[in-house]
């Protein structure tokens, strides 16, 4: 009875549904993926997504945007770059300007500056490289009471960070101690007072600044001048020379006059 049973359900006909839907696993059947999938495949989160054509693609998109155009690295690399360089940039002109104001971690110093003129160095800005092994320092040096000494104490400034470079990089490491390495370190002057006084120029032009103009002076004539002007002759005494005394006929006249001609007569 059993196994008539089991004849008579195995002759009946019957129709299987599916009602999950079919999804291709890419790690067990890589080529049957490959030709009958046409988009980015990912597995979805729902039905909806699935349908929905904006998100089909979101997995490339975010693939893109992560590791770049078609780049192994984040995009991200390059902000975080930048922050290590700011980061270390700042590093590096907080100790200089400790240096400078002190002066005393630099060392072999044959020819020293005045305190006063090394404590006006500032540092404006370290660019650091992105190996960190270059640090490019821009300084200025504050102008003091006389300009005219201020050229020449600039110049004398400049030149002792140029000539003790690798002291003070020396020093400087001494204060990185709990990084790896210490960058080297390359000064460039710029004059920011100039580039001030060239701004507040460009701010008075734009508000209707003239300057004066020196040409509109006027010119005093000196009428005491014209009087002390003597004509002399010849004979050394003072007075006016006569114009005729002065004509000579070429011609074979007399002098001081011209001869006749007729001119009706004259062909």
């Amino acid at each position: 009875m059993r196994y008539s049973s089991i004849i008579q359900l195995l002759l009946v006909p019957c129709t299987i549904v599916s009602v999950t839907p079919f999804t291709i696993n890419p790690r067990k059947s890589k080529s049957s993926f490959v030709t009958s999938v046409r988009t980015p495949y990912r597995y979805p989160r729902s039905t909806e997504e699935l349908n929905n054509p904006r998100t089909r693609f979101s997995s490339l998109e975010m693939a893109y945007s992560k590791y770049g155009n078609g780049r192994s690295s984040s995009r991200y690399a390059a902000s975080d770059r930048s922050k290590r360089q700011e980061r270390v940039g700042h590093v590096v002109r907080t100790e200089l300007a400790t240096i400078l104001h002190k002066g005393t971690l630099i060392k072999n110093d044959d020819d020293p500056i005045e305190d006063e003129l090394r404590r006006r160095i500032n540092i404006i800005n370290a660019d650091i490289s992105p190996d960190l092994r270059q640090a490019r320092v821009t300084v200025s040096i504050m102008a003091g009471k006389d300009r005219k000494e201020d050229i020449i104490a600039k110049r004398r400034a400049y030149a002792w960070l140029v000539r003790c470079t690798k002291s003070i990089r020396h020093a400087l490491a001494q204060k990185m101690k709990h990084m790896k390495a210490s960058p080297d370190v390359t000064f460039v002057q710029v004059d920011v007072g100039a580039a001030v006084d060239v701004m507040q120029l460009i701010e008075k032009v734009s508000k209707g600044y003239k300057r004066d103009d020196l040409f509109d002076m006027e010119l005093e004539d000196d009428d005491e001048d014209d009087d002390e002007w003597v004509d002399e002759i010849e004979d050394g005494e003072e007075g006016t020379k006569s114009e005729d005394d002065d004509w000579v006929d070429f011609d074979g006249g007399e002098e001081g006059e011209f001869p006749e001609v007729d001119m009706e007569n004259e062909t």
